[in-house]
């Protein structure tokens, strides 16, 4: 196992003819971004907490003792931000803006319009929010020969659009860096109806269906259907009626034919077993193999279905040929039948989950986390020691309550479950166990990535030492990171959905 190590910028001998600055010294920031400021004395890195940081207005950006400016969720403006080093100062101009958040034309299906020769249609777009600071409006029409745009000089959210001659042409408007298309079909024979089938569907999570639009009369001059979700974030729609669902919930996807508007109410189950903590994907409540999350459930070896009785390199269900260890951080001369530099391929959707335990245990569309999927549930959770294990607080707006519990696990070397109450160190012989005041490493669990032909990432939960937090209580806590280990080890499994 390979623990990190903290290192640390050597300090830089200063003089009087060094110049201090920060980096960037000039910045946009949206409301509620945070970015970081860097302080140099001419080239060399000056450490954070030997700064002192200020803000011209705190109220519209704060700045941290690292040099980690917010900006507020709600303001617009300019500020500076300055930072002392001794004598020397320098300053970050700084202006918060109000992004545009959502743009498009007044009606979600309103993608496409049938006209008629000398016909005139009006219509409006909309940006949210409204404070938004850069919100101009502005419109380009692909083909003038098909149809007259016209933008209004006193509102310049609404535009008119009159028919021309027989042909097709793109209304594409923009705002604040978003953009939205309208498709405007000048016809000799106009649609009259569509119809889409089916008009509700029931789907999981990450289940895909397809939609059928029928366009009537048969002689209808412009057939094509534009689709599109009434809610992007809980089912999708592709430009030809496949449907994905991505969250619980229900929307409506409308298809869209000139004047004619159809729809299908499409409602998404929540996984069972599945707790929502917000984030891209669903958590199981419990291991792999557990009958509750208090349980440890079955400890697999990195690739293998099924749990067993020794967890050595030796029964590794793809090893071809045992490596030797070097100082460094990993082994050399290891072949692997599966997995490796032999194929080329280094996660198990690279053999489309045949050899991922959750997939074939519990089948569907169940699946080891990724290395990305812990991190992000690491930066979007509290985690709080409680009885024999570790509680996941979802702190995602809208979440707040939801959590997932992870037992005190360990994992399995040979035929022993550790569970350490010290810290692991890379050497000749493991474990080498140094007890110490406060527990070490409690749970690892797979992800679904090698980190080197020998190594897969796994995400591990841990306390920390006090001298690795410098005696900062605050960082005294239990947390999760990702960590580097032989893949013949026997850990659970969290599945994601």
């Amino acid at each position: 196992m390979v623990l990190m190590a903290a290192t640390g910028c050597k300090k830089e001998k200063t003089d009087t003819t060094a110049v201090f600055s920060i980096s960037p010294d000039e910045v946009e920031l949206r409301t509620g971004q945070e970015e970081y400021l860097c302080a140099y004395l001419d080239e060399h890195i000056v450490a954070s907490k030997d700064v002192k940081w200020s803000s011209g207005n705190p109220n519209l950006v704060s700045i941290s003792a690292d040099g980690i400016m917010k900006a507020s969720s709600v303001n617009q403006g300019n500020t500076v931000i300055t930072a002392r080093y001794k004598e020397k100062e320098a300053t970050c101009k700084v202006k918060v803006i109000v992004p545009v958040q959502q743009f498009g034309f007044f009606s979600p299906y309103d993608l496409s319009k049938s006209l008629a020769v000398g016909e005139e249609f009006s219509w409006s777009v909309i940006y949210m929010p409204v404070t938004a600071t850069y919100n101009e409006v502005t419109f380009e029409n692909s083909d003038p020969s098909v149809a007259d745009l016209t933008q209004d000089p006193n509102n310049q959210q609404q535009f008119t659009v009159k028919a021309k001659m027989l042909g097709t042409t793109t209304i594409t408007a923009r705002c604040g860096g978003k953009e939205a298309e309208l498709f405007i079909y000048v016809d000799a024979v106009k649609a009259s109806k569509v119809t889409v089938s089916p008009t509700s569907v029931n789907l999981e999570c990450w289940e895909s269906k397809h939609l059928t639009a029928t366009v009537e009369p048969s002689d209808a001059t412009n057939k094509k259907v534009s689709w599109s979700s009434s809610n992007p974030e809980l089912v999708e729609v592709s430009n030809e009626g496949a449907i994905r669902g991505r969250r619980a919930g229900t929307a409506t996807i409308y298809a869209c034919c000139g004047d004619q508007v159809a729809s299908c109410t499409v409602t998404v189950a929540m996984p069972e077993g599945a707790v929502d903590l917000g984030v891209s994907v669903y958590w199981a409540e419990c291991n792999l193999g557990a009958s509750s999350p208090f349980d440890y459930g079955d400890y697999y070896a990195w690739g293998e279905i099924a749990p067993k009785d020794l967890y050595i390199w030796d029964n590794y269900k793809y090893l071809e040929k045992a490596g030797k260890y070097v100082k460094s951080f990993g082994a050399v001369d290891y072949v692997f039948s599966r997995y490796g530099k032999k194929d080329d391929k280094w996660s198990f959707c690279d053999y489309d989950y045949q050899d991922d335990a959750a997939r074939q245990q519990l089948e569907r569309l169940w699946r080891i986390p990724t290395e990305e999927q812990f991190i992000e549930l690491v930066k979007n959770c509290e985690v709080v020691a409680e009885s024999d294990g570790f509680r996941f607080y979802s702190k995602v707006p809208g979440y707040i309550g939801q959590s997932i519990y992870f037992p005190r696990s360990g994992w399995m070397d040979r035929a022993t479950q550790w569970q350490f109450q010290g810290y692991m160190y890379v050497g000749s012989f493991y474990p080498i166990d140094y007890l110490y005041d406060q527990p070490g490493i409690e749970a690892m669990f797979w992800t679904s990535e090698l980190s080197s032909s020998a190594y897969s990432s796994c995400f591990a939960i841990l306390w920390p030492r006090p001298e690795d937090v410098a005696g900062i209580e605050s960082l005294n806590v239990p947390h999760g990171w990702i960590y580097h280990l032989q893949r013949y080890f026997g850990l659970p499994i969290r599945p994601v959905w």
